[in-house]
């Protein structure tokens, strides 16, 4: 899997371990911490142990993904949220957890994130 293209120069993509820095940023920001799980205070080994434990092996499908922006700097393109999905294939139900970096609130990304990754999902 190589990523989900939502448009607009953003798409979803694995995690990696250079996203480190950005989710140290984001997850700092008081709505995060208290909106979702991520330990407070978070710092590079927090975020370094997260993005080790959502690698996963060749040939199988990732569950987490980074909300990608098309960045000069990165062209694998600068995380600026994280979606996931957790999926009950017995009962068909799902569970989707997501936060994104403030200063991409309010531009519709994390609702095409999370739309994708239900449509990735099911």
């Amino acid at each position: 899997m190589d990523r989900i293209v939502l448009g607009d120069a953003v798409w979803l993509r694995p995690l990696m371990i250079e996203d480190a820095a950005d989710i140290v940023a984001a997850v700092r920001e008081p709505d995060v911490v208290r909106y979702t799980r991520v330990p407070a205070p978070y710092g590079a080994a927090d975020a370094e142990a997260f993005i080790s434990g959502q690698l996963v092996p060749a040939g199988e499908r990732p569950t987490t993904f980074a909300i990608a922006v098309a960045d000069a700097d990165r062209p694998e393109g600068r995380l600026r949220g994280v979606v996931g999905i957790e999926v009950d294939s017995r009962s068909a139900t799902g569970e989707v957890g997501y936060w994104i970096a403030p200063d991409a609130r309010g531009s519709g990304i994390t609702r095409r994130a999370a739309h994708a990754v239900c449509r990735y999902g099911f």
